[in-house]
């Protein structure tokens, strides 16, 4: 796993086939804080369904293999998320967040 730069920093596991939605409503609220945001698309997806968010929210799209530290992990269930957890990586699964809260 990569370091990266600012104080507190998420990664948003994304899979925008399935949860779309849901990942817009996460980057929305934390594009309310300082956080450094980080959405990694799923390897099987174009990652072209992210465009229109980039021009809407402010984080970094990850593509390839990067696997950036972070302090926190947004995720479905995902291999990728277990192996953060493995890394002693707190993860919040989307299952776990009452978007409607947010609204």
């Amino acid at each position: 796993m990569s370091d990266c730069p600012g104080d507190f920093s998420v990664l948003i596991i994304g899979k925008h086939d399935s949860y779309l939605d849901c990942e817009e409503k996460i980057l929305a609220i934390l594009n309310r804080t300082n956080y450094t945001v980080y959405l990694k698309n799923h390897p099987t997806l174009s990652a072209d369904a992210y465009n229109p968010l980039l021009e809407k929210y402010r984080f970094n799209l990850i593509t390839d293999n990067t696997c950036p530290k972070v302090n926190v992990v947004i995720s479905y269930e995902s291999t990728l998320a277990l192996e953060y957890q493995s890394n002693n990586i707190p993860v919040i699964y989307y299952s776990d967040i009452n978007l409607n809260d947010y609204d």
